[in-house]
């Protein structure tokens, strides 16, 4: 009998990336039917009680396990990623807009952001009241090329009607404060 063995698995979960584990799991649905089913699939993990290794290995370590049982726990997963998502208002059911400064002061970075979150809580108020603003946060890496940055996440409803206006502020402000903005990012850290 041979085995696949996934060293480090808990690896696989851990990219700030919010879309990762869909692709996660892409890869191991191709993986394990990929695998022939006189072979172990074998996770080399810290958290033993983790529900998503439990369910994939309960999943490709019976000799019983079909084509079938995979793609159903594949569609088990998107359904739940996709429930999450328009819980939390993140896409397809919302659109993102990441606003991020980046410079070398660091309260100056920190100020940089939380004045543009001013503006755009006296702007979501007057004019755009289906928006959501987060707090502003710390980047996942907060220094880097002697940078600090910080980031700012804006949620607004798909087909926004009003999102040309919506735009037209976020670059006018962004730009005469210095921040950058990033339409609908892949990654949020």
């Amino acid at each position: 009998m041979s085995k696949v063995i996934l060293i480090a698995a808990d690896n696989l979960l851990s990219s700030p990336d919010y879309m990762v584990m869909e692709e996660t799991i892409k890869n191991l649905t191709e993986l394990i039917l990929a695998t022939p089913q006189t072979s172990n699939i074998i996770f080399d993990t810290k958290d033993l009680e983790n529900e998503f290794f439990t369910k994939v290995v309960s999943i490709c370590n019976q000799p019983s396990s079909t084509y079938k049982e995979v793609l159903n726990w594949y569609r088990e997963f998107l359904t739940s990623e996709s429930n999450i998502r328009d819980k939390y208002g993140f896409p397809p059911y919302k659109n993102l807009i990441l606003v991020t400064s980046q410079l070398k002061n660091r309260q100056k970075s920190i100020d940089n952001i939380n004045d543009f979150k001013r503006i755009l809580d006296r702007y979501r108020l007057e004019k755009f009241p289906e928006i959501s603003v987060s707090s502003s946060y710390p980047a996942r890496f907060l220094r880097r090329k002697n940078h600090y940055s910080y980031h700012l996440l804006i949620k607004y409803p798909k087909q926004y009607k009003n999102f040309f206006n919506l735009r037209n502020v976020i670059k006018n402000e962004a730009s005469r404060i210095g921040l950058q903005v990033r339409l609908n990012p892949k990654n949020l850290f």
